[in-house]
């Protein structure tokens, strides 16, 4: 009787063991979703989400984003030594990532336009500002991006450098800021009465009817141009390319003129 019921315990621990077995070969055989890393500037960081989304859907894979201020973006991508695409807000983010390695960047597509606008509070100044050269004015308290942590920061110095006004503007300039969006706040509760801006970040802003927004005439840089930058640390590159299709297919073209970003296709090498 005893061998009996040693021989059955025997039997059921063999049958659970081989069940075990079985359920590993399958979770062996599923296959992970391949993964795609894109660092961007965070004014980009909305469309592009909105893409990724539907992108995800349709081909089963799994997008990174990270998104921050161009210089943090370089560091991050120097430090994690992964990535498939760098998409700055425009190419002084290159010229920061080349800075560092000029290997890294191997291709590059050309996704659309950005513009730099001074931005008031209606009923607030707003018939003071006739041109670029009347931020000059000492009443103005002005808010920018930092030219050494962000490409509005950077494109902004060059812009106003262009008219011969960086300094004399810089003296009205009361802080800096990296948060595009952050600036439109700051304009609305009182703390600055000029803010120089990405044009898109009022785009989908809600309270963007109590705000004046003109942009900058006579300026040869006008319209910035925004790049999506493949990395040679790229794993997937035909899944990356099919990613960029998208981004400038008509889908992709509709997305980011609803977020103030206009879109032509072209590539550059």
């Amino acid at each position: 009787m005893l061998n009996r019921i040693i021989i059955i315990y025997i039997f059921l621990i063999l049958m659970s063991c081989n069940s075990n077995n079985k359920q590993n070969n399958k979770t062996v055989g599923v296959k992970s979703p391949k993964i795609i890393t894109i660092y961007c500037e965070s004014i980009l960081q909305e469309p592009l989400s909105e893409l990724i989304k539907s992108f995800e859907e349709e081909t089963q894979c799994k997008i990174n984003l990270y998104s921050d201020c161009s210089q943090n973006l370089v560091s991050l991508i120097m430090y994690n030594g992964d990535g498939d695409l760098f998409i700055p807000a425009s190419t002084y983010g290159f010229k920061l990532l080349n800075n560092k390695n000029k290997s890294l960047l191997i291709d590059s597509t050309l996704i659309g336009y950005n513009y730099i606008s001074i931005m008031t509070r209606k009923n607030n100044l707003e018939n003071s500002i006739t041109s670029v050269n009347s931020l000059t004015d000492r009443s103005f308290a002005i808010k920018m991006a930092n030219p050494n942590l962000s490409s509005l920061g950077y494109e902004t110095k060059k812009m106003l450098e262009s008219f011969g006004i960086y300094n004399d503007v810089l003296g009205n300039v009361i802080s800096f800021s990296a948060d595009s969006k952050g600036m439109i706040n700051d304009l609305l509760e009182g703390e600055t009465n000029v803010v120089i801006n990405w044009s898109s970040a009022l785009y989908n802003y809600p309270n963007k009817n109590e705000i004046n927004s003109f942009q900058v005439k006579g300026y040869k840089d006008y319209d910035n141009k925004i790049y999506a930058g493949l990395l040679k640390t790229t794993t997937h590159k035909p899944l990356v390319n099919k990613f960029l299709n998208y981004v400038c297919s008509d889908k992709g073209k509709e997305v980011f003129n609803n977020h103030g970003i206009i879109q032509r296709r072209g590539v550059v090498f």
